[in-house]
């Protein structure tokens, strides 16, 4: 791990200098902390090229946590596209991040520790090389 965090700093410092790095590899999370430009590949072809932010805004999901004391399944929420459950946490995915929040406070849904996010780079890429559908 000590390792892994070595490289990636060296990696900042070269850029930082002025340096550029061509960086290709399998594990997305360390293309998302360390690439300002993504290419993705698939069979011969660039799906995508642009900023991680414009890659992962392809997909238009936004994922958000929260723990509640109730089912959300009790509620018939608007813009739901898929709901996930790890341990206590509950995740809805949503096209709308701010329209979902929204609509959980307007029908007095209990819940706390709230976090919204993007779509992940690994997300979007399991999208846009038809790995996998938006759920």
């Amino acid at each position: 791990m000590e390792a892994r965090r070595d490289l990636w700093e060296a990696v900042r410092s070269f850029h930082a200098e002025g340096g550029t790095v061509v960086l290709t590899s399998h594990y997305l999370e360390e293309i998302e902390a360390l690439a300002e430009r993504v290419v993705v590949i698939a069979e011969g072809r660039v799906l995508a090229d642009d900023s991680v932010a414009a890659v992962r805004g392809l997909i238009k999901v936004s994922r958000i946590s929260l723990t509640s004391p109730v089912p959300l399944t009790d509620f018939d929420l608007e813009g739901l596209m898929a709901l996930e459950q790890a341990g206590d946490r509950l995740h809805l995915l949503t096209p709308d991040a701010d329209r979902m929040v929204r609509e959980l406070v307007e029908r007095k849904v209990p819940f706390r520790d709230l976090e919204v996010r993007p779509t992940s780079l690994e997300e979007a890429f399991l999208v846009l090389t038809g790995k996998e559908q938006p759920k």
